[in-house]
């Protein structure tokens, strides 16, 4: 009989199946067997190793390799001696230095990133890994149309749009606190850096694009874009005392910002998309 290699996702993950969780997601933990499976996710899907994991792990942890130890076991007791003993956070930012490593030498992280994250969600952690970076999972419902944004300004290379993006997206992610306004704003920036491509005004604010550029957006939903863009101004950039922005709005306006980004770009004329 052929020898068979264990497959890179379990049958519940590969069917979609969950388990539901009956308690509020942890923040400040990073519980033992999570470490676990996120270090034999590096080391077997991420080809990384023993010695491989081990030099991230010392990376990030300041400490030395022993020189004693340099077969895969004791390397490995090693790093897990290491990981054991580190703060929460020092291991999400283990995890950050694994995934760039992994990419290294796969070429591919996705099926590291995948792992990570269903063991993330086993442990029932509100953390996951996306691009490279830990982020909240309370913005994982309006990942769709953010990563759906995030390819397209990708594709049409509008960097600036791409970073205010990214930016809003780490902002909101921020624990103990979001940072909400910080998040509108880049929201928005982006959306503007957008208008300013599609429209050529380079200098005009979103505001003043949609008033000179009236077929830009059609009704109702210029208005609703206008009043957004007023919201903006109003709450997140000049800010009001004692009426800061809620993490639940935060993420509308992110949202709702994301899934405009290739509605504009699709304004572009065809010769410029080429």
């Amino acid at each position: 009989m052929p020898r068979m290699d264990p497959p890179e996702q379990p049958f519940s993950r590969r069917q979609g199946l969950r388990k539901t969780a009956s308690e509020p997601p942890i923040w400040d933990e990073a519980p033992e067997s999570l470490r676990i499976a996120i270090l034999n996710a590096a080391r077997g899907i991420g080809r990384l190793g023993p010695q491989g994991v081990r030099d991230v792990v010392c990376d990030v942890l300041l400490c030395r390799p022993d020189k004693n130890n340099w077969s895969d076991d004791p390397v490995w007791n090693e790093v897990l001696d290491h990981v054991e003993g580190c703060q929460w956070f020092q291991f999400f930012d283990l995890v950050e230095k694994l995934a760039p490593a992994v990419f290294r030498r796969t070429g591919d992280p996705s099926a590291f990133q995948t792992a990570v994250n269903g063991s993330l969600e086993d442990a029932n952690v509100g953390w996951r890994l996306r691009d490279g970076l830990v982020v909240a999972m309370a913005d994982d419902t309006a990942r769709p149309p953010i990563d759906h944004a995030l390819k397209v300004l990708e594709d049409h290379h509008l960097a600036t749009a791409q970073t205010e993006l990214h930016e809003a997206i780490k902002d909101i992610s921020r624990r103990p606190e979001a940072d909400c306004s910080g998040a509108v704003q880049h929201a928005m920036a982006a959306l503007e850096a957008v208008a300013r491509h599609v429209t050529g005004d380079a200098k005009r604010t979103l505001g003043e694009i949609l008033k000179h550029h009236r077929d830009l957006v059609r009704e109702p939903l210029k208005t609703g874009l206008e009043k957004l863009w007023g919201y903006t101004s109003d709450q997140a950039r000049h800010g009001r005392e004692g009426n800061a922005v809620e993490p639940a709005e935060a993420r509308v306006v992110v949202g709702i910002a994301a899934a405009l980004v290739p509605y504009l770009i699709s304004k572009l004329p065809a010769s410029s998309e080429e």
